[in-house]
């Protein structure tokens, strides 16, 4: 009885072990795909009144800064890059309109791309709020990848300080696509 048992256990076993490597094929390795979706916090930004410096001779800038944009430095995430899409949140209490301008940038700050977003004025009891979603890719811009720094300007229009207390915050956040074939 106990052969009979132990003869039928290793029977089964043995169909379920040929069962599962029979179809299996090992070329489909060749046409694997990684297809990551990559979400980074890129910066933000708070300016209060006291911030703003009186404008002369017509100056507009409040607000200016450069950062390290080294995302496309390795073969992969240059090669495999799809799009990116960029969304920006905004929050203006202060009675003034701003520009702020994107600017994607090589490393001898040469412009590969740009996007401007016009912030409402608001004010304390009403802030204009919003947020903006910018799609950057690789098939309408290949140049893209050649991006490693962003130029961040933001003006005041009209060019005079707020006249009530509030703020401007920006806040933005990048989601990168790529398609990986080789890894």
């Amino acid at each position: 009885m106990k052969k009979l048992l132990y003869l039928s256990i290793g029977v089964i076993l043995t169909l379920f072990l040929f069962s599962c490597v029979k179809n299996l094929d090992f070329d489909q390795v060749k046409d694997f795909r990684y297809k990551p979706v990559v979400e980074a916090d890129l910066f933000y930004f708070d300016l209060i009144k006291d911030d703003i410096t009186p404008p002369n001779a017509g100056a507009r800038f409040v607000f200016h800064d450069t950062i390290g944009f080294n995302f496309f430095e390795q073969g992969n995430t240059r090669n495999g890059f799809k799009k990116l899409e960029l969304s920006v949140k905004y929050k203006n209490s202060l009675n003034r309109r701003f520009l702020t301008k994107y600017y994607f940038a090589t490393e001898s700050y040469q412009i590969v791309d740009s996007l401007t977003l016009d912030i409402a004025s608001g004010t304390n009891a009403h802030s204009t709020e919003g947020e903006k979603i910018y799609t950057f890719t690789k098939t309408a811009n290949p140049e893209f990848t050649n991006s490693r720094k962003i130029i961040i300007k933001t003006e005041l229009i009209p060019p005079s300080i707020p006249t009530d207390t509030g703020r401007l915050h920006v806040q933005t956040k990048a989601k990168f696509f790529f398609d990986i074939k080789d890894m």
